[in-house]
Order: C-alpha cells, then structure tokens, then sequence
C-alpha cells in the first residue's frame, strides 16, 4: 500500500499523539482519508490519504480496533482488510472479493465474521474473519427481498437484522457465532407502511430497541427486541422532517446514537441537514427537536466513542464538519471542517487502543 503525502509536517507528528482516530472513505477519489480528533481543541487535523479502490464506501471497524474494512463498489467487487495501526494509519493487509455491490457492512459482536447487504444484488452474506485480522471469502450468500440497504447483529450476537428498502421490510435471522450461519427467525420478517424504504439501523445501547430510519418518507421507526426471541415489535413512527419544510424528494440516509442512548442524528440529503431527536430514558420514544443545516448531500455520520462529538460528510461537499454535542441539550454546535476527497460518504471515528 502506497500512503498518500501527509497535508503537513505537523499534521503527521500530530497523528503520533492523536488518541481518536476518524475514517472517511471518498467513493469517487477511491480513497480513505485519516484524521486526528482533538477533543480538547475540538478540532479535526487531516493526517494522510489512503487507496482503496474506486467507489470505497461503506466502512467497518473490528471489534478489537486493530482493522478497519472497505467495501469496493465498483467490480470486481471486495473488500480491502486494513491493519490500523498505533498512530492511527491503515497500512493494507489484504483484498478479498465479495459475492455483490455491497451498500453496507459489519462485524458480529465475536469480532470473527463480516456481514454484507447488497442493493443491486437483493442478498445479504457472511464472511469469515481470519486470525490475522483479513476477511476471507464468504461462506453463506442469501436472497432477500428487494434492495438490502443494512446489516447489524445485536449486541448479544444471536439475532441479526436486514432492512430492505425496496420490499419495505425488516428480516430477522438468527446468527450462529460459532459456525456463522444465518437462519431466518420465526416470522422471517416484519413489514413496515408502503413506501417508507427502511435504510440504516441502530440498536438503543441497553439493546431493547432497534431504530430504522426510512430513507423514502424520513421516519425513525422505533421496534422493541424480544430477548429471548430476538423479534421485533414497532412501537412508534417519528419523522425527522420538519412539518414546516418538508423537500420534494425527502432522501434521508444515515442515522448515529449516542453511547448514553439519550439523543440520536439522522441525515437527509436533499435539504443537507441533521436532524436531533431525544429518547426518552424509560420508554425510547424518539421525539424530534430540531434540525441544522451541513455539509451537501450528507450521506454519511460518525458519532465519537465519548459521544461528545459528530462527524458529518457530504457526497457533493469538499469538506466534513466536526460538530461539538451539548451533554445536557444534544444541539450540535460546528467547532471544525476539515478538507475531504470528491464523493466523500462513510464516517468510522475510534479511539485508538
């Protein structure tokens, strides 16, 4: 792997004292960019520019924080293995194909297996984790219905959930961690209203919700998870557009929680904005608060481990912005932008080990 120049002297010593690392993949540039987080200066300090392949989008971090891994959108389809490394590079370990165009990615919680959601392909796969941390060819490749758009495990590592944009629907699986087979659960499925597109997922952190926010009418669709079933039960529907300025075309994309479960983002794009919700503590009813304007076309988000920051990337934006989240509110305040490459999309922000 060949690292791109650093932006600056300093920005390179930066990364050797830097202890939050943040991962922007560029689909159009086919790249990843790396960048320091400064908490105290609430600032974002570029540290060096990656190849990954063109059409590098979503992104997933191991379990362990030792890899970040890159789908490759454009055929032949793959994913790139990256060892990160103690001052927060990537240094590439190894490419492995795909079975398809995979609009998402995630590892179980065993940190052994790589999920896979495909768009085009109407399937979701499973893919090994080897011990030296590189993915390795898929063992199982399921059809789904139309337009898989994500992935997740719960935290428990036995039940997984698919949303499929197209068909308007939920499925649930059942995960066996020790040999990596999915087994739809009974129902297979849960339906959500026509015409929603159910898009990008999020778990409550006490693991008793699923949010799903829609990308077709901008709902947050709040389920509860049977814990001994793993089912889900919708419980509540709130848009994340405000009533007084809904776009022709609501195209809302990408959804973050805060690790103490009290306020969660979700990105709409035609209108570049983020929307705050807050949750209530004893029942997760979301509630919307407010919206900011962002970066254009903010397709991708990535909430800081500590929760006290956002990082908002937009597709036809030159820049990303670090935003600075009240404890007390949940408002975001912009504190910093920093340069991004052409199409940037996919945010993975963790603290180093």
């Amino acid at each position: 792997m060949i690292r791109a120049v650093c932006f600056l002297i300093a920005a390179c010593s930066g990364l050797a004292e830097a202890r939050t690392a943040v991962y922007v993949s560029n689909a159009e540039d086919g790249t990843i960019g790396v960048y320091a987080l400064d908490a105290d200066k609430a600032t974002l300090t570029p540290q060096e520019t990656v190849a990954a392949g063109a059409m590098a989008m979503p992104m997933a971090i191991s379990r362990d924080r030792r890899f970040l891994y890159a789908a490759i959108r454009k055929a032949p389809f793959r994913v790139v293995s990256f060892a990160i490394e103690a001052d927060g590079g990537l240094s590439k370990r190894g490419e492995t194909p795909l079975p398809d165009n995979m609009a998402y990615i995630a590892t179980d919680p065993s940190g052994r297996f790589l999920f896979g959601a495909s768009y085009f392909g109407d399937t979701v796969s499973v893919s090994p984790i080897g011990a030296d941390g590189v993915v390795e060819p898929a063992t199982q490749s399921l059809a789904t219905g139309r337009n898989a758009h994500a992935i997740l495990a719960d935290r428990s590592g036995r039940f997984v959930y698919a949303a499929n944009l197209g068909a308007d629907q939920i499925l649930q699986y059942r995960f066996d961690a020790a040999t990596g087979a999915l087994t739809p659960n009974d129902p297979a499925l849960i339906k959500t209203d026509a015409g929603e597109g159910p898009r990008h997922m999020v778990f409550s952190p006490d693991g008793r919700f699923l949010y799903v926010l829609t990308e077709l009418k901008g709902d947050l669709l709040q389920f509860a998870i049977d814990p001994a079933k793993g089912t889900l039960s919708q419980i509540a529907a709130v848009s994340t557009i405000p009533s007084d300025s809904v776009p022709a075309r609501i195209w809302a994309a990408d959804l973050k929680i805060t690790p103490d479960g009290r306020f969660l983002y979700a990105s709409e794009r035609t209108a570049s904005r983020i929307a705050l919700l807050t949750l209530d503590p004893q029942t997760g009813t979301p509630l919307l608060i407010s919206t900011v304007p962002t970066e254009t076309q903010p397709r991708g988000l990535g909430m800081a481990p500590s929760g006290h920051f956002l990082v908002a990337s937009g597709e036809k934006s030159e820049q990303i912005s670090l935003y600075r989240i009240d404890g007390r509110t949940g408002a975001l305040s912009l504190t910093a932008r920093a340069p991004a490459g052409r199409g940037a999309n996919w945010v993975e922000i963790i603290d180093l080990p």
